[in-house]
């Protein structure tokens, strides 16, 4: 997932939503009764209302989605453009054991932001919904009446449903209306912390371990700015060619030019938020950014960072780290060398460094989704919201999350003496047969929304090929460096505010400005550039946005019980 663009496109579409939404939202508060709300009030299935007197009454025995296991199919909306499930109860193992254990079945419909807006818009909301946590639409959804509060389904349709945590409902919950709409997935949540669990991160810093042993380069060589620039020097003066390929010294491997600004940062050491006052910090506007931004261009102006990694997108990154056409990389998708490996078993990437800035800070690297990657909500269309609530519970227990990431237990991989899952004789045969749709055959992480992989983590057989391990090596390497970052992830104004828009300008002329600091002639050249920016950002209502983004952060520490969220704060 490309977080860092679905941020910028959130924020530009959500703009073309405002007026539609509000429209909806007047009607829904000045309904006198909820049948005259905007969106109508969704017709029970067909044991709703007896089994909520029943419930009062006497509970039934066992979990609340064994309760009523009649046929049911629910419509699901999943705001991902290459998400294209078709359930299959007959053929596909995880969906069987579903069906057969829930009486549901989904309808699945998958697409991009544009899309999820154009459903709102139309007004046609399916029964539920799966989005990017980072999507206003979900708060303008709540906002507007037309999700149903969790606490209220649960009270009366699953009261066995107990599983959520405290930290995700207290993160989850709408400030405005003091409701929770959400379950989120690979939220990292203290709640399920263990000595077995790590934390990962996107941001890393790779070099290929062929070329680090042919030049005599360590990884501790990358520690520094001078001993980074010196291994650099090393494989340009050599003018060192791997399968044709010029091989470039270093490439910016994240998704967008600025997120690539933003990782080495933090390893520079830029805090977010004031270590007196507690207020939240942009991080373009601190020392440790301009000093990485100098950084860049002293490299750009000796020849070792090319202009292309300004813009390549992930495709492109990729196809450049496997053709071995680089030496250092940024980033995760850069990180990932699996088809060169393939081919050049010498040929891999291992982690450098870590990069320390002039002030000599230890880094603190954000985490990967630590607010969740995507949200599930039950909206006011739904037909069986009783079904639907139940069916959260089911896929909350950790049993379910396990068997939605891994596969079914006894089907896809039993659980060893250590404790970890051995996959079986048949799944085996059958990936080697179908590498490709072995996973698609067995519903293997098809229906990703669902579980924590916090939960799942401990359980994931370790690796035994070479490539595998050090992949999971690389993790935990990154891992001892970072920290929960959840109160600074995801942090974008909303929709079709006034903030909303100075964002959007904001993000455009630092973008803008990366490539001209990077080029810059001088330092001094470079130092101008980036301050003209600043200065520009500061004209186009910084401030405002600033106030905004602040507030946000605050209420943030607040639902977590943080005075300080930084690790260099605490």
């Amino acid at each position: 997932m490309n977080r860092a663009r679905k941020i910028m496109s959130a924020v530009m579409i959500v703009l073309l939503l405002g007026a539609a939404l509000a429209g909806c939202g007047q009607t829904a508060t000045t309904s006198a009764s909820p049948a005259a709300s905007a969106t109508p009030e969704p017709t029970p299935s067909a044991s709703t209302t007896a089994e909520a007197t029943e419930t009062a009454a006497t509970q039934p025995d066992g979990p609340s989605w064994s309760w009523d296991t009649s046929p049911v199919e629910l419509s699901v909306f999943v705001a991902e453009g290459w998400y294209n499930k078709t359930w299959d109860s007959v053929n596909v193992a995880f969906d069987k054991m579903v069906t057969e254990e829930t009486g549901l079945s989904f309808k699945f419909t998958g697409g991009d932001g544009n899309k999820l807006n154009a459903i709102i818009a139309s007004g046609d909301l399916p029964d539920m919904m799966v989005m990017w946590t980072g999507y206003t639409q979900r708060q303008m959804l709540e906002e507007q009446d037309q999700l149903y509060p969790l606490d209220e389904l649960i009270a009366e349709h699953a009261p066995t449903f107990t599983s959520i945590p405290d930290s995700m409902k207290k993160w989850f919950t709408n400030t405005k209306t003091g409701k929770n709409y959400s379950v989120a997935n690979y939220f990292y949540t203290p709640e399920f912390k263990t000595d077995k669990v790590y934390l990962t991160s996107h941001n890393r810093i790779t070099a290929r371990k062929d070329i680090l042993d042919k030049f005599g380069i360590k990884a501790e060589d990358f520690k520094t700015k001078a001993g980074f620039k010196a291994a650099l020097q090393k494989v340009k003066d050599a003018g060192f060619q791997y399968n044709g390929f010029d091989v470039s010294p270093f490439i910016l491997g994240a998704s967008i030019p600025s997120q690539s600004i933003e990782f080495l940062a933090n390893y520079m050491g830029v805090n977010y938020e004031d270590p007196t006052t507690g207020k939240w910090l942009d991080y373009r506007k601190q020392p440790e950014t301009l000093e990485t931004m100098l950084f860049l261009n002293d490299l750009h102006t000796n020849g070792l960072l090319g202009i292309e990694s300004l813009t390549m997108d992930n495709s492109q990154l990729a196809e450049k780290v496997n053709s071995g056409a680089t030496f250092v990389t940024t980033g995760m998708s850069a990180s990932n060398s699996n088809a060169l490996t393939t081919a050049d078993p010498n040929a891999y990437m291992v982690p450098v460094g870590p990069l320390a800035g002039d002030g000599g800070k230890a880094p603190y690297l954000r985490s990967t989704t630590s607010a969740g990657w995507t949200a599930m909500v039950i909206t006011k269309a739904c037909k069986a919201p009783d079904r639907a609530i139940r069916f959260m519970e089911y896929m909350m227990t950790p049993d379910k999350m396990i068997q939605a990431a891994m596969g079914v237990e006894g089907v896809v991989w039993t659980k060893g003496a250590d404790g970890r899952a051995v996959y079986t004789e048949q799944f085996l045969a059958d990936k080697e047969a179908d590498p490709t749709n072995v996973g698609t055959k067995y519903g293997i992480d098809s229906m990703f929304f669902t579980y924590n992989d916090m939960i799942v983590q401990p359980l994931k057989p370790l690796p035994t090929d070479p490539i595998a391990l050090r992949n999971l090596e690389m993790d935990k390497y990154y891992g001892q460096f970072t920290y929960m970052s959840t109160p600074f992830d995801e942090l974008v104004p909303n929709g079709g505010t006034d903030e909303a828009a100075i964002d959007a300008k904001l993000n455009e002329i630092w973008n803008q400005a990366i490539a001209e600091i990077i080029t810059a002639s001088s330092a001094d050249a470079a130092k101008a550039a980036y301050d003209a920016a600043i200065a520009n950002m500061d004209k186009e209502g910084w401030e405002k946005w600033y106030q905004a983004q602040d507030a946000k952060f605050q209420e943030r520490k607040t639902k977590l019980g943080l005075k300080f969220a930084s690790p260099y704060n605490q």
